[in-house]
């Protein structure tokens, strides 16, 4: 009899052991948590370039002399100077008129814009800019890093880390890495703000 009731204790004290081990093993089981989705809007796609080129990217802005807003896609490539441009267009002709051909150098990162009227390419933004820098454009304006690390509030988004660049006289862009340009100012007449509002980026 006491051979039984020790067999019958023995196999209680296994059975709570076992169901002790199980409850622990459900307890410390987890599901996988998603990665947040990044907001490209406020910080890019993580690339180090100041202007993404990718087939189908597109660039919509507010635009303070207009209700209608500049949307600036990229349509497919072009070929000059032996080199391969995006092509930008805007497609309600507000920021640009017209398509208007980008590139980016592997090595340097510049950024180039080539221009149908001279035939030549130009610096539109350095890929390792030097606070200071200056050079001119295809418009004979000429262009000056004017900092490095220049914040903004667009109203979309709270911007940090941004290249900005005074073109000319009167314009004032501002560029963030794996976005492009997010903010732009013109104080001459009529005096305009552009700010990015929704981004496509592939």
């Amino acid at each position: 009899m006491k051979i039984i009731k020790n067999a019958i204790n023995l196999m209680c004290l296994f059975c709570l052991i076992s169901i002790a081990g199980c409850k622990k093993d459900k307890d410390t089981t987890t599901a996988a948590t998603p990665a947040p989705a990044v907001d490209k809007l406020c910080n890019g796609n993580g690339s180090t370039s100041y202007y993404p080129f990718v087939n189908a990217n597109q660039w919509t802005y507010s635009y303070s002399v207009s209700s209608t807003n500049p949307v600036i896609r990229i349509t497919g490539t072009q070929t000059f100077l032996s080199k391969v441009f995006f092509v930008l267009r805007d497609d309600n002709s507000l920021y640009y008129t017209g398509d208007v051909y980008f590139r980016e150098d592997a090595t340097t990162h510049n950024i180039y814009t080539y221009d149908t009227s001279t035939h030549l390419e130009y610096l539109e933004v350095p890929g390792s800019p030097s606070l200071n820098q200056t050079w001119t454009n295809a418009y004979g304006q000429t262009c000056i890093v004017a900092d490095l690390n220049a914040s903004i509030n667009s109203g979309y988004c709270s911007y940090t880390g941004l290249l900005k660049i005074i073109v000319g006289s009167s314009n004032t862009r501002y560029y963030k890495k794996g976005l492009g340009l997010v903010y732009d100012t013109e104080s001459s007449f009529p005096a305009t703000i552009m700010k990015l509002k929704t981004v496509t980026l592939n």
